[in-house]
């Protein structure tokens, strides 16, 4: 739509007269404090133009201005052309973090967004891989697993969904979430067999380790 590219345009411009972008290249005391700070205030506005479904603006917050350059917004940058189909865009960006965040691409991080690539493009056998390998390097991250599972579970492989999210739970009980919970006991009701006295344990697990606050009724009892 090209009123909304002029809009998105003119949206970087002003971020870039107004130091936005630019301040993440700024050197100097406290200054980090000021990136964390800009990334926050760009990532809720880049959220509320996602919900929105305006991908022109939030893409222009998230590219680059001039020379500058974050990991932050670059990986975001992935995930949102991702998000709204833009595969070739993605994979430039994809490319674009390879080159100037050679660490993180080789890691954790640089794997799942590969393997998001692949989910978008309809890869589930591959996006499930990827994510199994992210989970080596990151073996309590929660969000890797879900999307993980999900991958699975595309991919009509609902024993590796359910084992993907409940290997995880096990290994760390502290770092449960509720949305982790809620899809594994939803994974659990699709599988039909056990799945009450599994429902069961989950409950056992989150009242030994998981947060006081932690909502039981993610175990759909």
């Amino acid at each position: 739509d090209g009123e909304q590219d002029k809009r998105a345009d003119k949206e970087k411009e002003e971020m870039g007269k107004e130091g936005g972008l630019s301040l993440l290249q700024t050197q100097g005391p406290g200054i980090e404090v000021l990136r964390q700070q800009q990334r926050a205030i760009v990532a809720a506005l880049v959220a509320q133009h996602i919900e929105s479904g305006d991908y022109a603006s939030a893409r222009a917050l998230l590219e680059p201005t001039n020379e500058s350059w974050d990991a932050a917004f670059g990986w975001a940058l992935v995930r949102l052309h991702v998000h709204f189909g833009a595969l070739p865009a993605a994979e430039r960006a994809l490319a674009t973090c390879a080159l100037r965040d050679p660490e993180g691409t080789r890691g954790a991080c640089g794997l799942q967004h590969q393997a998001f690539l692949a989910l978008g493009a309809g890869k589930f056998a591959g996006a499930a891989d990827l994510f199994r390998d992210a989970l080596k390097l990151d073996p309590a991250n929660m969000a890797c697993a879900t999307n993980m599972a999900l991958s699975e579970l595309y991919n009509r492989q609902l024993p590796k969904a359910v084992d993907a999210l409940e290997s995880v739970i096990k290994a760390d009980p502290t770092a449960m979430t509720y949305a982790a919970v809620f899809n594994l006991c939803t994974l659990y009701d699709l599988q039909g067999a056990n799945g009450l006295d599994k429902k069961r344990m989950i409950v056992r697990l989150a009242k030994a380790y998981a947060s006081e606050d932690f909502d039981l009724s993610a175990c759909k009892l």
